[in-house]
């Protein structure tokens, strides 16, 4: 088990070398983890506490962008990992938090979708919002067909499956970014969002889909169909 129980971390890296940080534990947290394959080390903290932001790359070089830091606000800050510690990166143009999770790399990230919403009022804000990340700068690009928050994320800055969210209700949408242009892709079986996700456009796994609910179901894709596992 990770040191310390949160929710709606961000991560980065490989099943031997891999980094998790940020989350709601249930305060907004700041720590960040590292995971050899064998046993988690504390290191050193991301520079805001947030959650639910978007994230990618590798345990050496990984970013952290927008993200939810209070029960009032959400952040456009970006950060940069480089091993070792965090540094401030230029920000997100569009300030937002429950991002898809996990696009791309340091030098070539994606930030995709969220939302600016708070309880009580104002009224959800789904954003279908696109930018990119050049390891300096985040640059608007392509908007997604719809709005939505909590989306799985697969593959590249040039090759991207998303699927699911949320946008008042669970949708199945399948969409495919090819660094330019989005397609659709097959639906997924059942409406979800807020689900772990990883691998490539054409081959990738989803699970622990919340569809409604926290449930254990595992998915494969293959770039045409999915498969229950």
């Amino acid at each position: 088990s990770i040191n310390t129980a949160r929710a709606y971390i961000g991560s980065a890296g490989l099943k031997t070398a891999l980094l998790v940080f940020g989350g709601s534990e249930p305060a907004f947290s700041n720590k960040t983890e590292s995971y050899n394959g064998s046993t988690w080390t504390e290191v050193n903290d991301l520079n805001t506490s947030r959650s639910a932001m978007a994230s990618g790359g590798t345990s050496t070089a990984a970013f952290g962008a927008g993200g939810r830091n209070s029960t009032t606000d959400s952040t456009n800050v970006s950060e940069e990992w480089n091993g070792t510690s965090w540094s401030e990166g230029n920000d997100l143009n569009l300030e937002r938090y429950s991002l898809a999770l996990g696009g791309g790399s340091q030098t070539a990230g994606l930030a995709l979708g969220g939302n600016k919403r708070f309880s009580p009022a104002p009224s959800p804000s789904y954003t279908n919002d696109a930018e990119e990340y050049n390891g300096a700068s985040w640059t608007e690009v392509t908007n997604m067909p719809t709005g939505l928050e909590g989306q799985g994320i697969n593959g590249t800055q040039t090759a991207a499956a998303v699927f699911g969210g949320y946008s008042g209700s669970l949708v199945t949408t399948g969409i495919l970014y090819d660094g330019t242009n989005w397609t659709s892709a097959p639906s997924l079986p059942t409406g979800a969002s807020t689900f772990s996700s990883s691998g490539t456009q054409t081959e990738g796994i989803l699970f622990g889909l919340a569809a409604p609910g926290v449930v254990t179901n595992t998915l494969s894709f293959d770039g045409t169909s999915f498969t229950e596992l």
